[in-house]
């Protein structure tokens, strides 16, 4: 009798009854604290923001367990709001900062990204959705009992039994052609997780060598304040010898004052791009320390024919067109096939009592649907401007992927022109220029103004020089992105 009971009890329910007193399900006889948690706020600290919550007391959990097991009042669909809060999920695992040894290189920052990159990792778990669905996109209906004859009860010796069911037939591969449709789009799921990989590994290069950038930029500042503090002590030598006005030692401070200020400036925008290279590796916790890597260096080199002829056939937004193409090809033909009307087909059998009596038959059941108006015509004729649509998205994805290419060659080219005539015209030239004027001043020759001017003219080229160091490797971080290497530089 208890599936009875557990009947009346959920009729009872619906209708908005309440039991007896008797009857209620009461909470554990147990002392129950009314202490509200408290939490501190999220922002109250930068070191609390990143710490790990605590997993709910035991006090929590039977204050919540009580409340749960309160009776419902008539009227009311849901019972009052848990005087615990709710705490957030813990982690999904504990983070320990890897400490700052000095080895912070693009190749341990990359792996780091790839590890455990929340893009990545739902990119992983919307392929395992995607392939799920075309799994069950292929599986028929679960048969269904159904004996399409009435029951008859309630006339003593003529009482006739009914037992049997049905089951759905598909006809003509429908299901088979709904399982290729879907394991089309597990495969588009599978080239945007690639997508998503590459689009990760941009963001972590660029960044990257923005940061190494202005680590570069620091210590230009660095040698510049080291420079202006060198030139404002010979003048206050030279002050107290009487060989220059005080004016002079005035100007040379307040251009020291500039350089500091200037490297204030440098090593905090240094601090921001280290945070930013942390959040972009998905780690906002880590103490990323100096970065190891030559701003300098041989950055990759991109053949333009090469690199325009694979964007436009083997990027994965191509290949994800292509593949989009295929998969409205399989609907249109299964649009087609949809005005064959399925099989509904299954045993029945009728008894009654006594054994011999004429009510005992057994039938075989077929049932399908007649088509007649409807064809499924305005699907067809959807189906098929669908697959105009993704045969002319194609060429569309390949121009925005050829003007992002001839873009990014464009400024790598000239990001490249530029450093290398900083490098082998300007900067020699300049240092030249002011080692001589920073001579000629300390001899007497040279007025202080030229001193200021050959000085910000070294500073200036040393920072032109880095911003196009910087350009030509974000421009090589998006060409690699378009190319989809691995290997980078």
């Amino acid at each position: 009798m208890r599936w009875q009971g557990a009947i009346c009890l959920w009729l009872l329910t619906i209708a908005g009854c309440t039991l007896p007193s008797s009857h209620a399900v009461r909470a554990p006889e147990r002392p129950v604290s009314t202490t509200r948690l408290t939490r501190p706020p999220l922002y109250a600290s930068l070191p609390a923001h990143f710490a790990e919550i605590p997993p709910a007391t035991n006090e929590t959990n039977e204050l919540r367990f009580a409340q749960a097991q309160e009776p419902i009042a008539p009227g009311r669909a849901t019972p009052e709001p848990l005087a615990a809060p709710l705490e957030p999920l813990a982690p999904r695992r504990p983070r320990t900062n890897p400490p700052p040894s000095g080895d912070w290189n693009l190749e341990r920052l990359t792996r780091l990204a790839l590890d455990d990159h929340p893009i990545v990792r739902r990119a992983r778990w919307r392929i395992t959705e995607a392939r799920g669905a075309a799994l069950q996109a292929g599986l028929w209906a679960n048969p269904r009992w159904d004996t399409n004859n009435p029951q008859v009860l309630g006339v003593g010796m003529n009482n006739a039994y009914n037992a049997g069911f049905q089951t759905e037939i598909p006809v003509k591969g429908k299901k088979r052609l709904d399982r290729e449709a879907a394991q089309q789009l597990a495969r588009e799921a599978e080239l945007a997780a690639l997508s998503d990989r590459y689009d990760v590994l941009q963001a972590v290069r660029r960044q990257f060598y923005a940061a190494l950038a202005q680590q570069r930029r620091v210590v230009v500042s660095r040698e510049l304040v080291r420079i202006a503090q060198g030139a404002r002590d010979a003048a206050q030598r030279m002050f107290k010898a009487g060989l220059v006005a005080e004016t002079d030692v005035l100007l040379l401070t307040l251009e020291l004052q500039k350089a500091e200020s200037e490297l204030l400036q440098a090593e905090t925008l240094l601090v921001g791009r280290r945070r930013q290279l942390a959040a972009a590796v998905a780690r906002p916790d880590l103490a990323i320390g100096e970065l190891l890597g030559d701003l300098a260096g041989e950055p990759p080199r991109f053949d333009d024919r090469y690199v325009l002829e694979f964007v436009a056939t083997q990027n994965v937004d191509v290949l994800s067109a292509q593949t989009d193409i295929n998969r409205r090809r399989i609907l249109l033909r299964r649009a087609q096939v949809e005005p064959y009307p399925n099989l509904y087909s299954g045993p029945s059998q009728q008894w009654g009592v006594p054994a011999h009596s004429p009510n005992n038959q057994f039938w075989y059941n077929f049932a399908f649907n007649i088509t007649l108006w409807d064809r499924n015509q305005g699907n067809i004729r959807a189906a098929e401007a669908n697959i105009v649509d993704a045969t002319a998205s194609v060429p569309a994805t390949q121009n925005k992927l050829l003007k992002q290419a001839a873009d990014a060659l464009g400024r790598h080219r000239a990001a490249l022109q530029s450093a290398e005539r900083i490098r082998v015209n300007i900067l020699p030239i300049a240092l030249r220029n002011q080692e001589l004027v920073q001579s000629g001043y300390r001899n007497g020759l040279m007025p202080v103004a030229q001193l200021f001017q050959a000085q910000r003219a070294l500073f200036e080229a040393n920072l032109q020089y880095i911003d196009s160091l910087e350009d030509v490797w974000s421009s090589a971080a998006e060409l690699g992105n378009l190319l989809q290497l691995e290997q980078f530089p």
